[in-house]
């Protein structure tokens, strides 16, 4: 570039420089939330100081970080001691960071015995899952049914938690659930003279409701409902009980041809690309990287029973449709490099040595991280 349209442009570069200097020193002041509350000798979390770039008590255990904080918030205390609290909780929170934060609170968690909790951080962009980690579907392109599914994802999950690279890999939705299946016998159905439209209108009317028709009360028109009683219809049982009409108009039971059996099925059944499956998240161990872990649930998925197949979501996709895009985009920045440095030097060779040298240097330095 000539020297000349160098001074040409130099007072907007100082314009934009300064702009962003002043921009850089405006956000990097202390947050609102940091502004302390005079609350006078009430109880609160210990606190040594009252300036925004303190944390408070040093001394203090942060693992009785939350239940100090329910303990404060009560009826009983003003709203200045609740803002209070929760300003002070918020500092100490900062101490510590966010993956440590949600170790702490699966550790309290892991004593529940009725149920499963655990802590999850958000993920890195907004939309893009559920939570930090891979995004993995595993697919039942066979039609195996759901038992087979389930089974391959135990399988995957178990091989996946005893990795090196892998952690926390876990089957994102409600666990299996008990269900209540009615079995027809088809035959004694039909040597009964009852069809399947009688029998789910049956089953409509008794445990949902019909409308029959509307009659004049009072001035106003009001609906005829029919449906079974509270206590006829609170057991799985008391549908044996229920009575359907035949072609002969005679009233037939539904323990003649019915029976009840219960079983274990899926509370949600999900879908991925046209196949049933299963949404399975997880996080790669400490020393390794997101693709680390994509390249290993690969491995691991690649062992699996024929049939069946996984896609990948969320950010995990993206991650892997940009690493395709990665020695176009090399290639595109030294072209650009290229490009800008010949403008301003007499020799082409000596630029094209330094381009070469540098994108050596890069490919260096990945391969030293990965």
């Amino acid at each position: 570039m000539h020297p000349k349209s160098l001074r040409s442009i130099r007072p907007a570069l100082i314009a934009i420089a300064t702009f962003f200097v002043f921009a850089n020193a405006a956000v990097a002041g202390p947050p609102l939330i940091c502004h302390a509350f005079d609350i006078g000798n009430a109880t609160s979390l210990p606190w040594i100081s009252h300036d925004w770039n303190l944390s408070g008590t040093e001394s203090y255990d942060t693992h009785r970080l939350a239940n100090d904080t329910l303990a404060i918030l009560n009826a009983s205390q003003v709203p200045l001691v609740h803002m209070e609290t929760l300003r002070r909780a918020t500092l100490y929170a900062r101490k510590d960071s966010a993956a440590a934060i949600v170790a702490d609170i699966n550790r309290d968690l892991s004593s529940v015995r009725d149920a499963r909790i655990s802590a999850l951080q958000p993920p890195p962009i907004d939309n893009l899952g559920n939570s930090s980690g891979f995004s993995f579907r595993l697919q039942d392109r066979a039609q195996k049914g759901y038992p087979a599914l389930k089974s391959a994802a135990d399988q995957l999950i178990s091989e996946a938690n005893a990795s090196p690279v892998l952690q926390n890999v876990y089957i994102e939705g409600l666990p299996p659930a008990p269900q209540v299946n009615l079995v027809i016998d088809r035959e004694k159905a039909g040597a009964y003279g009852v069809t399947f439209e009688d029998i789910n209108n049956t089953i409509s009317t008794n445990l949902g409701s019909n409308y029959i028709n509307d009659f004049p009360n009072r001035g106003r028109m009001q609906r005829v409902i029919v449906q079974a009683d509270g206590p006829s219809r609170m057991n799985a049982d008391d549908i044996l009980n229920y009575n359907v009409k035949n072609r002969k108009g005679q009233l037939v039971p539904f323990s003649a041809f019915a029976a009840i059996e219960w079983a274990k099925g899926p509370t949600q059944i999900a879908g991925f690309n046209y196949y049933p499956a299963l949404r399975i998240s997880g996080e790669a161990k400490a020393g390794y990287t997101s693709g680390d872990a994509i390249s290993e649930m690969e491995r691991l998925a690649d062992r699996l029973p024929r049939g069946f197949g996984y896609e990948w979501a969320g950010q995990s996709l993206q991650e892997k449709l940009s690493a395709s895009q990665a020695p176009f985009l090399l290639a595109l920045s030294a072209l650009v490099t290229l490009i800008f440095s010949t403008s301003g030097c007499a020799s082409v060779a000596s630029v094209i040595t330094a381009t070469i040298a540098a994108r050596f240097a890069l490919t260096e330095t990945f391969w030293r991280q990965r």
